[in-house]
């Protein structure tokens, strides 16, 4: 099966377009919850690795914490801003990848 990458940025999620328009606000903490249960949910499938973004926060890393899976996780070998761009400029990381043909998937973006 293809690796699966996986956005999760901490500096997501909290602009002020969410707050004026109602919308959930996710906390990093909670970030982190949501990628353990894509992550088991991954491993169910049968999913081999999975490639995080890096991030400040660590929620690849806490999300792989006391987890008993059978996958393997790694990180794109970029820099951080730590700002939302971030984001952006993974999923183009990706994209130059999948071109190269060294990176098929990454369909999962937090």
């Amino acid at each position: 099966m293809k690796p699966v990458g996986i956005i999760a940025n901490p500096a997501s999620g909290k602009d002020i377009r969410r707050l004026v328009a109602y919308g959930s606000v996710f906390d990093n903490n909670e970030k982190v919850n949501i990628v353990k249960r894509v992550i088991l949910g991954l491993d169910s499938m049968g999913v081999h690795e999975i490639i995080f973004m890096p991030d400040y926060f660590g929620i690849g890393v806490r999300a792989m914490e006391d987890l008993d899976v059978s996958l393997t996780a790694s990180f794109l070998d970029m820099q951080t801003e730590n700002t939302q761009e971030d984001s952006a400029r993974a999923a183009e990381m990706r994209l130059s990848l999948r071109k190269q043909s060294r990176w098929p998937g990454w369909p999962l973006r937090l």
